[in-house]
């Protein structure tokens, strides 16, 4: 399930024991102009992205691969439910769908897609974590940051409480789950 707002993206997976993991992320200034068709279809892949470990292992049929399956998304978009099923004539939005269908291709899985009403019990959760203003999402200035690894003489490697947008080396912790985070608490 994902959905995305002006803002920020968010989607979550069902790991079948009543749990389910949040994932969200904000969007680049360059994906806040593009249409919510594409924002939509950026929130589907990048949710893919973000639990495809996961998914690999909900889905676990003694080799750890999801080959065969049938994987459920749900969108309220009911534009990017039709392109995930049909494709798009316009470039794109193409190119926006084009890393979900390499995903299935590469997983030799199926995507069954169901368009809901945001309204809808399943499509809340994402749509509110889309929504989300996270007014702890900050971060050091770049520069004034390496200048304490300078003073300090010392290189960091893992960012606590940080967020994709935020971090200042490579390896992260977030609140939420995020494309690359290695940790989520």
């Amino acid at each position: 399930v994902s959905d995305a707002s002006e803002t920020h993206w968010a989607g979550y997976m069902d790991v079948g024991d009543g749990r389910r993991l949040l994932a969200r992320e904000a969007l680049s200034p360059a994906e806040r102009r593009a249409s919510s068709t594409e924002r939509e279809l950026l929130g589907v892949s990048r949710t893919l992205q973000t639990f495809e470990a996961g998914l690999r292992l909900a889905l676990k049929s003694g080799r750890a691969q999801i080959t065969g399956r049938r994987v459920i998304l749900f969108t309220d978009s009911q534009c990017a439910a039709r392109i995930l099923d049909v494709g798009s004539k316009k470039a794109h939005l193409q190119a926006a769908a084009r890393p979900i269908f390499r995903f299935a291709l590469e997983h030799s899985c199926t995507f069954v897609v169901r368009w809901k009403r945001r309204s809808t019990a399943d499509l809340v959760e994402a749509d509110d974590g889309s929504k989300v203003k996270d007014d702890c999402d900050f971060q050091f200035a770049p520069g004034e940051f390496g200048q304490l690894e300078r003073d300090w003489q010392v290189s960091y490697d893992v960012g606590r409480f940080s967020s994709r947008s935020a971090r200042l080396v490579p390896r992260f912790n977030a609140k939420w789950h995020a494309r690359g985070a290695a940790a989520v608490g």
